[in-house]
């Protein structure tokens, strides 16, 4: 089958040039077409293509269907011609737009005949040294790259269940396995790892608690005092703590935590309890063992339009700036519910009001204008009548348009049904 010109090199160089021009802004769609219609792995020669000057791109104009140019997806205005080029007839352009044409078509159709089975899909890359999980059998990835992906595994610590990197696949890699493509380091890093997590995961197992001591006890549910096997250091099983003879367990650990909790922001879930540490962000808080949704500040119950600024039952506009309580007491939250109650009140007792008095006042301003050349007295009646009329007149008038408009709303949407 034949290949692309670029799989017969080095896919490192391949790879790795991608990669710098994605980093540079360019599109992997756009830099994958003008390789392959280049056929060059030169980064000079590929940014000639790629780059969009003052003037347009400098590279030639390869209509496509909707005329558009094959390499950047844009039209000719977008194209730089240099006024010095020879003037040519439609005849002369549409050959050249023919062997364009032709010769992108046979450029770019190229891009169909990679043979994927040969590509990595950890790397994108040919794979040059191929490696299965036995466990497997399916997946084909470059031995590096499974290496890779195994080792990174380990420096995180994540060495329960180590499972191939093939889509949904759930093989999992066995010990010798690992010890196969990894470094002698870092199989004894796993071993380590893994006898670790499984003392974890033992109830019966209490880690020494001195520094620099990796040592361990093993008890049951009757014993008290054991010393490290290690470094001799006497621990309590119950707690996990330092022995401690005239102190229960609860006080250790009480005592300890008020030692952890000094100088810190931390407050119950008003739903469950648990401790929580807040030391930036906002203050809409969730609860990590029963996901219930609070407020630092007030610690009420969390709603959508809790921190609106007009919410006189919330802690308005407090959403993030006041991490602490202290800095922040109940009785300033109160006053900010204050403002948005009292602007709420307001917005009551004036909008009717507005509503009543509204239309008068405009229609007295108005027919002030015309007649305002007038003497003072005969203005000021006119106003006076003009006001109490339309006072008297728009109650009435919201009773009757009212229950017009609903009527014609109602027989519109019926006539829409």
């Amino acid at each position: 089958m034949e290949q692309l010109p670029i799989l017969s090199r080095q896919t490192s160089t391949h790879t790795s040039l991608v990669h710098t021009l994605s980093q540079m802004g360019f599109q992997q769609d756009f830099i994958d077409r003008v390789i392959a219609y280049t056929g060059s792995l030169n980064i000079d020669e590929l940014l000639r293509y790629l780059i969009k000057g003052e003037n347009g791109y400098d590279h030639e104009f390869i209509p496509d269907e909707q005329n558009l140019c094959e390499l950047c997806k844009f039209p000719l205005q977008d194209h730089y011609i240099p006024e010095d080029a020879p003037r040519k007839t439609i005849t002369q352009l549409n050959e050249e737009i023919k062997i364009n044409q032709e010769r992108a078509s046979m450029r770019l159709s190229k891009e169909i005949l990679i043979d994927y089975d040969d590509l990595c899909e950890i790397c994108y890359g040919k794979i040059l040294e191929k490696w299965v999980l036995p466990s497997c059998g399916n997946h084909e990835f470059c031995k590096n790259c499974f290496t890779q992906h195994v080792e990174s595994l380990i420096k995180d610590s994540k060495v329960n269940h180590i499972l191939c990197p093939g889509k949904d696949c759930q093989a999992e890699f066995g010990e010798d396995d690992i010890k196969m493509i990894v470094s002698e380091e870092n199989f004894i890093k796993y071993v380590k790892f893994k006898e670790r997590a499984m003392l974890m995961a033992d109830p019966s197992v209490k880690w020494c608690t001195q520094p620099n001591c990796e040592g361990y006890v093993r008890g049951n549910d009757g014993d008290t005092k054991l010393a490290c096997p290690k470094c001799g250091f006497d621990l309590c099983f119950q707690c996990g703590k330092a022995w401690h003879p005239k102190k229960t367990c609860e006080q250790i650990v009480d005592e300890d935590y008020e030692l952890w909790a000094k100088g810190k922001e931390i407050q119950l879930c008003p739903k469950c309890k648990h401790k929580i540490e807040k030391f930036d962000g906002c203050n809409h808080m969730t609860c990590a063992a029963c996901n219930y949704n609070w407020c630092w500040l007030c610690r009420g119950h969390y709603t959508s339009n809790h921190y609106n600024k007009l919410n006189p039952l919330g802690c308005p506009n407090l959403q993030s700036g006041y991490n602490s309580r202290q800095s922040w007491p109940m009785w300033k939250i109160y006053l900010a519910r204050c403002r948005g109650l009292c602007l709420w009140l307001l917005i009551i007792i004036f909008l009717p009001l507005i509503i009543v008095f509204g239309p008068a006042f405009y229609a007295t301003r108005s027919i002030h204008k015309e007649i305002r050349r007038k003497k003072c007295m005969i203005v000021s009646c006119v106003d006076v009548m003009i006001f109490l009329g339309v006072t008297i007149i728009t109650p009435p008038g919201y009773v009757i348009a009212i229950p017009v408009f609903i009527c014609i709303g109602i027989r519109k949407c019926c006539k829409k049904c």
